[in-house]
């Protein structure tokens, strides 16, 4: 990085290391100091006692003096640099988007879905980076370990993992419910989640974390919906227990429960505007939530901010009536 010469002069008078004018990124926070003027000694002992360095956050990582003015360099390293965070069903809806927000955030992504189209279109929308994709059936024990056993053999690692995807109900009384119906939901919805989950914690160290997808569903029982209701139920019951098994080695397991939720596949948005309207209603704020607000409270969970949360249920539903 190219500094000004009134930069190098104010630097030759203080004796401030040429270290300290590398890497000034992005933004700078610029604090009059008026008792640290220019040429005098000791600049950075007399910097040490000045109160307000004790909540400047870690992300100033330079000081450097100009002009009379201690300046604050912003690394400004991006939250999830350096993460390697696993993603199903990113295809769409809430993975979509938590992989899109991830990726601005600086994580490097694994993303998987069962549909290789939409897996690919999501993986345009992140930003760039060395993600890897992988399109198959989570239900799959074996498909789930070889995905999991690619992602070390890239990387190395794992940070997080958002177990995402699930298959949305179509109501129905339990004596039509077919065999077909009960094996899709729960083999996706649960034993899926099963399986990535059991791949990854032999790879997962202190810090790591899992997020996982309930739903309202899962805490709340609705007619016609035995099946999906089962399905999330045993979501937030595994969770719990992992949550007890891997809290003692630092790894922390959360559950998101969405409520109503503008996705492709909610069974109100396929049915049409009519349905969408009487789910609002439901709603206080009166509207559905979006992908995108759901991702934010992932993003939360995985972060240092809710380190102390875990086997957490954490509802998203705009307040339901």
């Amino acid at each position: 990085m190219e500094v000004s010469p009134q930069f190098r002069e104010s630097e030759d008078k203080q004796g401030v290391t040429s270290e300290l004018q590398s890497e000034i990124l992005r933004s700078t926070f610029v604090i009059g100091l008026p008792h640290l003027s220019v040429g005098s000694q000791s600049v950075w002992s007399q910097v040490k006692k000045v109160s307000i360095l004790s909540v400047i956050p870690p992300i100033f990582t330079k000081l450097v003096v100009l002009q009379g003015f201690v300046t604050l360099s912003l690394t400004m390293a991006k939250q999830f640099e350096n993460k390697i965070i696993l993603c199903t069903g990113a295809g769409s809806g809430i993975g979509r988007a938590t992989a899109i927000k991830l990726s601005q955030l600086g994580a490097t992504l694994a993303l998987t879905d069962i549909n290789p189209s939409s897996l690919s279109e999501t993986l345009s929308l992140c930003e760039d980076g060395d993600h890897f994709i992988s399109a198959f059936d989570i239900g799959s024990t074996e498909a789930s370990n070889a995905f999991v056993a690619s992602i070390i053999k890239k990387y190395s690692k794992i940070s997080h993992i958002f177990n995402c995807a699930g298959v949305n109900p179509t109501s129905l009384s339990t004596v039509s419910i077919t065999d077909e119906y009960w094996d899709k939901l729960l083999t996706t919805n649960l034993k899926g989640l099963f399986n990535i989950t059991r791949a990854c914690i032999p790879h997962l160290t202190s810090g790591a974390s899992f997020v996982n997808v309930s739903s309202i569903a899962g805490l709340r029982p609705t007619a016609g919906f035995a099946v999906y209701c089962a399905s999330k139920y045993g979501v937030i019951g595994f969770s719990k227990c992992l949550a007890l098994e891997l809290g003692p080695k630092g790894i922390r397991t959360n559950i998101v429960a969405p409520g109503y939720v503008d996705t492709p596949t909610n069974a109100s948005v396929v049915a049409g505007k009519d349905a969408v309207e009487s789910m609002e209603r439901q709603v206080s704020f009166g509207r559905m939530g979006t992908p995108d607000e759901v991702a934010d409270l992932v993003v939360f969970l995985f972060g240092d901010e809710s380190r102390y949360m875990n086997g957490s249920v954490v509802e998203i539903n705009g307040g339901l009536v």
